[in-house]
């Protein structure tokens, strides 16, 4: 589960969760900021995930920002941009569908 965030660029998870998605620790992964609202910013990791599913699809080498400490999940383009997504405004509802 995550919060969907149309204006991220990719999926954001805390290091305490990488685990569970295969994301193993490597020093080798390249470093990324990640801009927050408010102006702050946050180190975090580039790793590319082989399979992330949403609900009953499967998305193939996801580009995956892993950040230390608590964070919310973020659901942003890098696996957004292979659906198309609507909102449901009044339920707050997201429909997705294969491109």
């Amino acid at each position: 589960r995550g919060i969907v965030d149309t204006g991220a660029a990719s999926i954001v998870v805390p290091s305490r969760l990488s685990w569970a998605m295969g994301l193993r620790p490597n020093t080798d992964a390249p470093l990324a900021e990640l801009h927050i609202a408010g102006g702050g910013i946050l180190p975090a990791k580039q790793y590319w995930a082989e399979t992330v599913r949403i609900g009953d699809f499967r998305v193939y080498d996801v580009a995956v920002l892993v950040v230390q400490g608590e964070s919310q999940v973020l659901i942003g383009q890098s696996l957004l941009s292979r659906f198309m997504y609507s909102f449901d405004g009044d339920r707050m509802t997201l429909s997705i569908n294969t491109l």
